[in-house]
């Protein structure tokens, strides 16, 4: 098998399952209690693996091996995307409706690879392209149609005219999101062509970079932070700690694990591997979410689902298929 940092290939792949699905549990803890904490939980997770990359030997002492001028316009999208996302929860975006519309990246990687790189496509990625973009709107339909299924009934509770208007905002700024993401990583893509893969460098300064743009969110944070505090205790052996304040490190612990070994792998796999696992990843978090937190799940969202994740699927498989076209 091969080997990555000593780490067979399978191992590395099932810490990123673990950790990455794990994240998505504590994420989900914490905004069924406070719908608002995103902005707060982002900046926790930015500043943990900021003060992680600090404690690699030297790293402020040396010049980056990528210029930061370049990394300021990585961040900036970074930061941007970050707090969109947080924001559609605040807008009641169900958690199972986000999973499946941020698997929608590879629509939009594949509009924009052929409009800003001029990239041309095999057959099988328009067609998993198509029916990615079908599930969403299915998913997306769905949600705001019936946000809440009646106890012990099979009707749907509707929504009143404002409630799918505040959903439906939130999925536009979820989509744009997306593009946003799409576009920062083709600046990452030709970043890395032009000056090399520096693993950690990137995530250090992704993370430390946008810091001082939490400030303008401080009052917000450490309001958030403080109503934390009075979260009902939880029994570490002698200790009782706020639980929310447990979720907020364990959620800030296992992102650091899952965006260290995505990058890991991507950097030491072939696409297909990475596409497929990140995949896999959604699907586990997707089905996670419904069942554990009991999140509302109709026939249509489940169709929404096969569709993106067949979609996914075939978008993959030109990875092993040769073609004139493709590019690494």
């Amino acid at each position: 098998a091969r080997h990555i940092m000593g780490l067979a290939v399978p191992v590395v792949i099932f810490v990123v399952l673990v950790s990455c699905c794990c994240n998505v549990v504590f994420l989900e803890l914490m905004i069924k209690q406070d719908p608002g904490a995103g902005t707060t939980i982002t900046f926790v997770q930015f500043l943990f693996v900021s003060l992680e990359g600090l404690m690699e030997a030297g790293r402020l002492k040396r010049a980056p091996e990528i210029p930061l001028q370049k990394y300021m316009r990585l961040v900036s999208l970074f930061f941007v995307v970050s707090v969109i996302s947080n924001y559609a929860f605040v807008l009641d975006v169900p958690m199972p409706l986000a999973l499946i519309i941020k698997s929608g990246s590879l629509m939009t990687n594949l509009v924009l690879g052929m409009t800003i790189l001029k990239r041309r496509y095999q057959m099988s990625q328009y067609i998993g392209v198509f029916l990615i973009t079908v599930g969403i709107s299915i998913a997306t339909l769905a949600s705001a149609s019936a946000k809440h299924i009646q106890s012990g009934e099979h009707t749907l509770t509707a929504m009143s005219l404002e409630g799918k208007a505040k959903v439906l905002t939130g999925v536009t700024l979820l989509v744009l999101s997306l593009v946003l993401a799409s576009g920062m990583g083709i600046i990452q893509e030709l970043m890395y062509k032009e000056h090399g893969k520096h693993i950690r460098e990137a995530m250090f300064y992704t993370h430390a970079l946008p810091l001082p743009g939490f400030l303008m969110f401080a009052p917000g944070i450490w309001r958030c932070l403080s109503s934390f505090s009075l979260s009902a205790p939880i029994a570490l052996g002698p200790f009782a700690l706020p639980s929310m304040w447990v979720y907020l490190m364990l959620n800030a612990v296992t992102q650091y694990v899952c965006i260290r070994s995505v990058f890991t792998l991507s950097a030491n796999c072939p696409s297909l591997t990475v596409t497929l696992v990140v995949t896999l990843r959604k699907f586990l978090s997707l089905v996670m979410s419904i069942f554990y937190f009991q999140n509302p799940f109709t026939l249509y969202h489940w169709m929404g689902t096969g569709a993106v994740f067949l979609g996914t699927f075939l978008f993959s498989l030109s990875d092993l298929l040769p073609s004139r076209h493709k590019q690494d």
